[in-house]
């Protein structure tokens, strides 16, 4: 320090590199911080700005983190690390807890996206196309998550979280056809207009139906001993929607052997009743009221098994629809019942 301040810079940098390769994010802080307030010439200086803000996001300061990105981007709007910086202030306001800058998020990403600076090739790039469609997907607006997903899978198949894309593509089909199925069932409109939406509903389902096959088959062949926590959710929740999609489409039989695959493969999981709730349903479409009403007394039994906190669980695959439709199914087995009684 006192001696030779082109070694002290350097060794002040190593250690912030060291110390945010390790994980450690206060001792990071506290190192780029200090190289920071340093010399503004410092050809690094962008760069220990941009890791310093990185840091403070890994920790959930959002609001120091959106300031450093936002003056990194002011100060330095020619450095490598300022188109990043767009992405990253994105992901940032994305995931604070204020959903009214949700909108500058998108704006960013679709700026940066459009603006020509970056290829298509660069990590930049993808991680704005990426957060883009993540953002259009937690916001509700699935088609447009729907085409940004897509064109992400087109273009990064070998990605290295290319099945939780897969995933969540799979999900803005199934959740966009669901909308498209609300919209026919309230609306009335010209016969061709109506084709039309059942052919696209249709088409996303399809969609949906093979990412979520391809998602099941690859976290299936994977080793179970390697497979994350949160690989093994993203692997349940495929089997009971690749069940769920072939309802939609009217495919019973098929949703049926999907549906009581996943109840045997996840007999102890409360997501079980799921399944067996919506085995129910399928026997009522298809008429088939004796099989119905074993179905149901299965699925009453296993509900009276479980805690009701289980029910709560926030990754339940389990919406109001479905329990709407058992409601709807018992009310027509019952009421068969009561009919063919002497």
């Amino acid at each position: 320090m006192l001696t030779d301040d082109l070694a002290f810079t350097d060794s002040l940098w190593m250690a912030g590199d060291s110390y945010d390769l390790a994980g450690e994010t206060d001792k990071t802080i506290e190192i780029f911080s200090e190289y920071a307030g340093g010399l503004d010439d410092d050809p690094r200086l962008p760069q220990a700005v941009f890791r310093l803000a990185g840091a403070h996001q890994a920790r959930g300061d959002f609001d120091v983190a959106e300031t450093l990105y936002r003056g990194l981007i002011e100060e330095h709007p020619n450095a490598a690390e300022a188109a990043g910086s767009h992405v990253r202030l994105a992901q940032t306001l994305a995931v604070d807890d204020d959903p009214e800058n949700d909108g500058d998020a998108r704006a960013l990403l679709e700026r940066i996206l459009t603006s020509g600076r970056l290829a298509p090739d660069a990590v930049e790039y993808r991680d704005a196309l990426v957060q883009l469609g993540r953002l259009h997907l937690r916001a509700g607006r699935h088609v447009a998550a729907l085409e940004t997903l897509a064109e992400t899978v087109e273009r990064y198949p070998e990605d290295p979280e290319i099945t939780l894309l897969r995933f969540q593509l799979a999900d803005a089909h199934r959740l966009s056809a669901a909308e498209l199925g609300e919209q026919l069932e309230r609306e009335s409109m010209p016969a061709g207009r109506r084709r039309d939406l059942e052919t696209r509903r249709s088409g996303w389902l399809r969609e949906a139906l093979a990412h979520y096959e391809e998602v099941r088959a690859t976290l299936d062949a994977k080793d179970q001993r390697r497979r994350t926590d949160f690989e093994d959710l993203l692997l349940r929740n495929a089997h009971f929607y690749r069940a769920d999609v072939a309802f939609d489409l009217g495919e019973h039989e098929a949703a049926i052997r999907h549906y009581d695959a996943a109840a045997q493969r996840y007999a102890r999981d409360p997501a079980s009743l799921v399944a067996m709730v919506q085995i129910v349903n399928c026997y009522v479409e298809l008429g088939r009221w004796q099989e119905a009403r074993t179905a149901n007394e299965r699925a009453r039994r296993r509900l009276r098994e479980l805690p009701p906190e289980a029910l709560d669980a926030p990754d339940l695959p389990m919406t109001r629809r479905h329990w709407e439709r058992w409601l709807d199914a018992a009310a027509a087995i019952d009421a068969l019942a009561e009919a063919q009684d002497p």
